[in-house]
């Protein structure tokens, strides 16, 4: 039986034409960062590093290797430290956690000059700030435990704030690059791991679990340098469940530079709230309010910047007028009541007087699309069928390619990995080609992207057991990194 690899649950297609550089392929796949060349598929480099790499290229030469370790455990013994990892000076690093106080990253995006890239790893609630060297090689900057767990992220409309989205509703406003500037502001502090819990207090194995993780963590590293602290700043707050965070700016003669900054912010209660930007983000401009079920994914087109498309646990989209709250038009996509929008992502490059959308549903190998004209009205286009569940997508910008993490682990429209693992060689991007006439858009696989596809897969990521080995509890935790939207759906 084949064994799987992770697949990429998050990808960003990094361009840096503006500096000169060549452009990347960043991805995460369970608990590691992989970063490629976009130009030949090469494998740049892996955060944290400690010999995976030529654990990977091995694999993919040899095939198969028997033996292998349940995932978990797998995880704790074979990740370093961070600072091992990242070869970064700074002592807040050398302070950190070990990485097998996560399994996962569920969120990455990187900034529009290509310079940084921003993670959070899940377990740790952490936000991570990686530098882009020249030659592709990631360098932790800073690292910042947030009080609760993220679950959005996104930059600043200048590209020097991170706006993190936590599961009690919070959003919080991190400077890119930290300071030592002090502020009147609450901090985030990294330091000596201090525990509330005991194994007495807990109620639930998923609980111990955590607890022991952050034991193991607290005795690998017994006596840590001095507390360093983080400015941040609290921008807003929902009831609920922050599920997705973007920022725009739209041209303003009241503001000195011409321009006004607001926070789009979506949760779990089929709430869209539209909030001026900092330092007025006290001040709700309107709600978008249609949604029965949850809002899992705003997009905001930068042709079209007066335009919301938003999706979430509802079988339709809905397309506003963002600023006045004004719901334009409701797509529906499917007839199933029970779906879910994983992502809603604009393909760049287009005219102004269009916008291009592609979207997901969770559990889909299907990507479909839809061109969005000026006066709001929306035309669907034709699906891209893929070899494997869609994960993320990422748009070139620059030459019309769409960049698409698939599943490779599962079978195509199924998100229970209890399936024997696929004999054929695992998937894990896809390429795409875009060419847009008029009103029609076609999405072709990609020659020109094939060989770096092909490239990348060969090289792969982790192993994990097949899926026909996996215990219960492996098989939930598997299907919970991949495919977690449907938790957010409220039970009768």
């Amino acid at each position: 039986m084949a064994v799987a690899q992770y697949p990429f649950q998050c990808i960003q297609y990094v361009c840096r034409s503006t500096s000169g550089r060549s452009n990347l392929i960043v991805a995460a796949a369970g608990a590691r960062i992989y970063c490629f060349s976009a130009e030949n598929g090469d494998l740049l480099s892996i955060w944290p590093s400690d010999g995976i790499s030529d654990r990977a290229q091995s694999a993919a030469v040899a095939g198969n290797d028997q033996g292998e370790e349940p995932p978990e455990k797998k995880r704790k013994l074979s990740l370093s430290t961070d600072s091992d990892a990242t070869g970064s000076h700074d002592n807040d690093q050398k302070n950190s956690s070990s990485s097998s106080s996560w399994s996962t990253i569920p969120l990455l995006i990187a900034t529009s000059d290509g310079s940084h890239v921003i993670a959070v790893t899940a377990e740790d609630k952490c936000v991570r700030v990686f530098e882009l060297s020249a030659n592709g090689t990631l360098t932790q900057l800073s690292q910042r435990i947030m009080p609760k767990r993220p679950c959005a992220l996104s930059m600043s409309v200048d590209g020097q704030t991170i706006y993190c989205g936590d599961k009690f509703g919070d959003v919080f406003a991190l400077p890119l690059i930290p300071t030592d500037s002090v502020r009147s502001q609450p901090v985030i502090t990294t330091g000596p791991l201090r525990l509330a819990a005991t194994s007495t207090t807990v109620h639930s194995k998923r609980n111990l679990n955590a607890l022991q993780q952050q034991l193991r963590q607290k005795s690998s590293n017994p006596d840590p340098p001095a507390e360093k602290q983080y400015q941040y700043d609290m921008l807003l707050g929902h009831v609920s469940m922050l599920t997705a965070v973007t920022a725009v700016s739209l041209p303003s003669q009241a503001s000195p530079s011409g321009y006004r900054e607001w926070i789009l912010t979506a949760d779990r209660d089929e709430h869209i709230r539209v909030s001026r930007g900092p330092p007025q983000t006290h001040i709700i401009e309107t709600y978008c309010l249609g949604h029965t079920s949850f809002v899992s994914s705003l997009c905001v087109p930068k042709s079209l910047p007066r335009f919301l498309v938003s999706g979430g646990g509802d079988n339709f989209l809905l397309i506003w007028d963002w600023k006045s709250g004004q719901l334009l038009q409701k797509a529906p996509i499917t007839q199933e009541k029970e779906v879910a929008v994983r992502g809603i992502w604009e393909i760049a490059g287009v005219q102004d007087s269009h916008a291009a959308i592609v979207f997901a549903l969770e559990g889909y190998s299907e990507l479909r699309a839809l061109i969005l004209k000026a006066n709001g009205e929306f035309v669907f286009q034709p699906s891209a069928h893929l070899s494997g569940n869609v994960l993320d997508v990422s748009s070139t910008g620059k030459d019309d390619l769409l960049w698409i993490a698939v599943d490779g682990v599962n079978e195509p429209q199924s998100t229970e990995p209890n399936q024997p693992a696929r004999e054929d060689i695992q998937p894990f991007v896809e390429v795409l080609e875009i060419e847009l006439q008029n009103d029609s858009l076609v999405l072709r696989p990609s020659s020109k992207g094939s060989h770096i596809s092909q490239k990348i897969t060969a090289q792969g990521t982790e192993e994990i057991v097949p899926s026909g080995q996996l215990s219960d509890k492996e098989k939930k935790a598997l299907k919970e990194t991949l495919y977690g939207l449907e938790n957010l759906r409220k039970k009768n």
